[in-house]
């Protein structure tokens, strides 16, 4: 008697074993036998082309048919015994590499539906004004306005700082006094409004500024400016130096945040990158193409429309926003969070297409916070179907299409001006029209477009 027996190597997949040849190879193996072993439930079942003529079935004989049954009996007892022994051996016959999938019941995967089909309703946000306390300052002179921002205690700190290093280098103190400090900043206001090729210029003889001549000398003015400092190195920690690499100019920073903070706080807000020009050796100094001054100190700013700064966050590299980083936000997001935290529930954001997310705007909705700006193509999900965009820009100027999210809250603008424009906002759609005045180079005329009224609260 002969019997089909499934040998575990892919190469010989069927192999006809006498009796006596299948107990010597099951005495050779590490398969228990055990008679306790009770019958796997998941044994191995043989596929349905082999009980329907395939090219290893049996014939039809009731003798064949028994011997078959015992052949899948005794292989069903080994394998499960196998497998609860850590041995693996119910793959079905079939190409190496590879995992037959018939007899399987495929589930057809649940469509994804498109969430950006609802009807927009932003949530409702009470801002409360005035929300921060407001200054009178009809009787305000222009020291006051300087000392809202440095005030004599952050003076102070500075003469200290800079007598005291000056000890410590020169072995002779520089003298410096806060009234002289004061005439020192006066004159660095007069030079920025006024253009010199150098700085010894306003002391010449045709060229010089008397208002600068008559309150102190040339090299009085070197020597100040080349030894001032804001704080004494050696009462800065380590631990302080590797947290913040603005360290050296910390108080004074702070002392402008303050004032910064005292601002009356409108309802719409901007937050944009700048540059403080600086060209001299700073670890944290940027070169960023196209803005007024391209290399110096990048600062991340909150901003009124008209321009007043309210906040400002200096980029430090890897030391910029730690936690929110840690958290998994990217550094416009984490800037754009860092920054609200000084502002009141209710407050319109706006800001470009560096920071926008939808992520970001989802979280500052939760904050209480609306946020708007122009969002990148990369950033839109994918489930926000907008149109084709060769076909979007055949449409005729001021055409725009919206899609909003399914929660209602969260919508996305697309506007054609010269080039398609894509917005993002929890507070404002394109319902709402205008008309502006665009210049087109088709009929060289300026023509009335429409446009929505997300565009013109973002231009503002």
């Amino acid at each position: 008697m002969s019997y089909i027996y499934y040998i575990g190597s892919q190469r010989d997949l069927f192999t006809v074993l006498s009796e006596d040849e299948i107990i010597s190879r099951l005495e050779e193996s590490d398969i228990d036998l055990s008679d306790n072993d009770e019958k796997d439930d998941t044994a191995y079942t043989p596929r349905p082309e082999e009980d329907e003529g395939s090219s290893t079935s049996f014939s039809s004989s009731s003798d064949e048919e028994a011997d078959s049954q015992s052949v899948v009996s005794l292989q069903s007892s080994i394998i499960g015994r196998g497998r609860r022994r850590g041995r693996s051996r119910t793959r079905p016959p079939g190409r190496r590499g590879r995992s037959s999938t018939r007899g399987c019941i495929h589930q057809t995967p649940t469509p994804i539906s498109d969430g950006w089909n609802g009807q927009f309703e932003p949530l409702e946000i009470p801002f409360y004004q005035p929300s921060y306390k407001k200054v009178e300052t009809e009787s305000w002179t222009p020291e006051n306005y300087f000392t809202q921002y440095i005030d004599d205690d952050i003076l102070i700190k500075m003469v200290s700082a800079t007598n005291q290093t000056n000890i410590l280098r020169k072995r002779n103190s520089l003298g410096l006094t806060v009234k002289e400090l004061k005439v020192f900043f006066g004159i660095q206001m007069v030079m920025s409004a006024i253009n010199l090729p150098k700085i010894s210029v306003f002391w010449s003889q045709k060229f010089g500024i008397n208002v600068i001549k008559g309150a102190m000398t040339r090299n009085r003015y070197f020597n100040i400016r080349n030894s001032l400092k804001v704080v004494f190195d050696s009462d800065v920690s380590d631990e302080i130096k590797q947290k913040n690499k603005l360290w050296k100019v910390d108080p004074l920073f702070q002392s402008l945040l303050r004032g910064c903070h005292a601002q009356e706080k409108p309802i719409q807000l901007s937050i944009d990158e700048m540059i403080i020009p600086f060209s001299g050796l700073c670890g944290i100094r940027q070169y960023c193409p196209g803005k007024p001054n391209p290399v110096g100190l990048k600062v991340f700013m909150l901003a009124t429309p008209q321009g007043i700064v309210l906040d400002m966050l200096p980029y430090q590299g890897d030391t910029t926003c730690p936690q929110l980083i840690r958290e998994g936000y990217t550094l416009g997001e984490a800037s754009i969070l860092s920054l609200c935290e000084t502002l009141m529930k209710g407050h319109h954001i706006y800001f470009d297409r560096y920071f926008t997310t939808v992520k970001l705007a989802d979280i500052l909705l939760q904050k209480g916070f609306y946020a708007t700006g122009t969002i990148q193509r990369n950033k839109i999900p994918k489930n926000c179907h907008l149109s084709d965009e060769k076909v979007f820009a055949k449409m005729s100027k001021g055409f725009s299409e919206t899609k909003c999210r399914n929660d209602k809250l969260v919508n996305i603008v697309r506007w054609l001006d010269n080039k398609s424009v894509i917005l993002l906002s929890t507070i404002h759609s394109s319902e709402k029209q205008n008309l502006c005045r665009r210049w087109s180079k088709k009929k060289k005329i300026y023509e009335f477009v429409s446009r929505p009224e997300i565009v013109k609260s973002y231009n503002q």
